[in-house]
């Protein structure tokens, strides 16, 4: 199963950005839209693991996280979209306690290491993508979205888990499904 290491925000929030997105853009198909049940932080990839490795590594990772001792409160505001000519996102920055949220993405690639697993180091930023950019999209459009992007602020919640998630198909329609969801503190 190919796995990576996410923070998934609660699911009203997820929906209410894919409703604002779609009410943005109606049935306009210039944009790749990221589904709410795809929508996620993520903080590094693990690559393809044996469900026996995923539930070996979870278990142990499980008391580790915790011990981390971090439950940042964040929230999503501010839109992020083509600030990085290789990167077609249109994302929402992550605001609140960003220093909570990248002492958990740099404490938990060691982690894994010590128990002998590769982790993709892909750098990591502290934003959620909710749309990509096409060869169809045009200027108005991605306008729009962006505007629309620019006033939205999600409530506030506390990072309570890490989850270890798994894409549910291969047919690139971004759902995942969580394996393991692994308590930040006790």
């Amino acid at each position: 199963m190919h796995v990576s290491v996410a923070i998934l925000p609660p699911e009203r929030i997820r929906t209410d950005i894919a409703e604002l997105v779609g009410s943005v853009l109606g049935g306009d198909p210039e944009l790749e839209r990221v589904t709410a049940d795809a929508m996620r932080l993520r903080l590094f990839g693990l690559g393809n693991l044996t469900r026996l490795d995923v539930d070996a590594l979870c278990e142990n990772l499980a008391r580790q996280i915790s011990e981390i001792g971090v439950r940042p409160r964040i929230h999503l505001a501010g839109v992020w979209a083509l600030e990085d000519s290789a990167d077609p996102s249109i994302a929402l920055h992550v605001a609140g306690d960003t220093a909570g949220v990248v002492t958990l993405a740099n404490a938990l690639p060691p982690l894994v290491m010590a128990h002998g697993f590769f982790v993709d180091r892909r750098l990591f930023v502290p934003r959620v993508t909710v749309a990509r950019v096409t060869d169809a999209t045009s200027v108005k459009v991605l306008e729009r979205l962006v505007k629309a992007l620019e006033g939205y602020r999600s409530p506030e919640w506390e990072v309570d888990a890490v989850d270890v998630i798994s894409p549910v198909r291969r047919d690139g329609t971004g759902a995942f499904e969580t394996v393991y969801s692994l308590a930040t503190s006790r």
